[in-house]
């Protein structure tokens, strides 16, 4: 402990090899647990990766890499300035330290825990989680993407929770939001992860997480599920994935969606019906179709900006509109997914009568999406981030309940 407490003894042992290759992995892995000692939860596994010649240790002797154990590589410190630092996450915050994991078996050593843990990191003035971290920082994000196929397997229920303040004040946005909302993490799962690891991902995601909204119609309102259906990326992935279709609500089917000003206000299932990988997810599960509600079929883009209606092809259309006039052109009326949704809206009567129209509630001033009571802007959206059941109609569906197994 001793010599690989400080620069200078680091330096003699890269000058002496003979003496790394006598340290017992017992003496490695001590963790100094005396509550008195200044030293608590250190151990010579963290000054190895505090210092830049610990770092050399590690890359030049193989054999001492082989010795960490996870319980060390993990193990928070009590410390005023590095408070719950680890070896871990001293190598995840700065750059070398990731090239060090990149390179070394180190991170086969991280645990689910130590990934969602505040670690008080002096130049940000603030603590901060490493996924919290990965939020912020694109580096430390891209290493999670380019060992996915390792690091899907530590984002528990509990990881997919934590929140991001350093991206939303609120605290509303976790850590699955943030990944359904990065195009690259989305086509990653297409392409680079083994579907042993993608069914026990699937699996740990809470219906209601994935469902979630949040924001507001002035913060960018939307919900995991809704990011995942604005990229054709995201329905590949639902399509080739029928335990996540499983996962879809119909409160998350017909949520508005406001993120980019083409899609704003349109709903989820209007996401998925306006691209044709969409429409193949209509196709696959045709359930979705039947759990459309008049929000959903009666939404349609909201826009501030009139100098972009015209390049908006989807402006001023509801997704009736839209596949009662776009659905039934030659080109698209083919597709499975077109069928379903054309015979879904033949079912329930076509397009509303104006009366019975849900589109859009006017006053006087402000256009608002049926979501949103009118003249007060009172969002609908509850503490949980579901709609208020009794503001929807009801198709014989509970509006909250994922999809059964069929």
């Amino acid at each position: 402990y001793g010599l690989t407490s400080s620069r200078l003894g680091q330096e003699i042992l890269l000058k002496r090899p003979d003496i790394v290759r006598k340290i017992s992995k017992k003496a490695l892995n001590h963790i100094i647990d005396n509550h008195e000692e200044a030293e608590r939860g250190r151990s010579p596994v963290f000054w190895l990766c505090v210092f830049s010649e610990g770092h050399r240790i590690l890359r030049e002797n193989n054999g001492v890499v082989e010795k960490v154990s996870p319980v060390a590589f993990n193990a928070p410190i009590a410390d005023e300035k590095f408070d719950n630092s680890s070896p871990f996450s001293d190598l995840f915050y700065s750059e070398k330290g990731l090239k060090l994991l990149h390179d070394t078996r180190l991170l086969e050593l991280i645990d689910c825990d130590t990934l969602i843990r505040p670690v008080h990191i002096p130049d940000l003035k603030n603590y901060s989680s490493p996924v919290q971290f990965m939020s912020s920082f694109r580096s430390s994000f891209n290493f999670f993407l380019n060992h996915l196929g390792h690091m899907l397997s530590l984002v528990t229920e509990d990881v997919q929770k934590d929140s991001l303040w350093s991206r939303d004040s609120t605290g509303e946005m976790t850590f699955l939001h943030y990944l359904f909302r990065d195009e690259d993490f989305v086509r990653a799962l297409n392409t680079s992860v083994d579907q042993a690891i993608l069914d026990s991902f699937i699996q740990s995601i809470d219906p209601l997480l994935l469902n979630k909204v949040i924001g507001s119609i002035d913060n960018r309102s939307y919900s995991a599920l809704s990011s995942l259906c604005a990229t054709e990326a995201g329905c590949q992935f639902i399509l080739d994935q029928p335990e996540l279709a499983k996962k879809i609500t119909q409160t998350g089917l017909n949520h508005p969606h406001y993120v980019g000003f083409r899609s704003n206000g349109i709903s989820t299932a209007y996401l998925l019906a306006s691209q044709e990988t969409g429409r193949k997810v209509y196709a696959k599960y045709p359930f979705l179709a039947e759990w459309i509600t008049d929000f959903g079929w009666n939404s349609a883009p909201i826009q501030s900006d009139d100098a972009h209606l015209a390049d908006n092809p989807l402006a001023d259309i509801s997704l009736r509109e839209w596949v009662e006039l776009k659905l039934n052109a030659p080109d698209l009326a083919d597709e499975a997914g077109s069928q379903v949704l054309l015979a879904r809206l033949t079912a329930i009567g076509g397009i509303a009568n104006d009366d019975q129209s849900h589109h859009l509630i006017e006053n006087d001033e402000n256009p608002v999406n049926a979501f949103t009571a009118a003249g007060d802007q009172v969002s609908m959206v509850g503490d949980n981030g579901l709609f208020d059941q009794s503001q929807q109609v009801s198709h014989g569906h509970n509006h909250n309940q994922a999809v059964p197994t069929r």
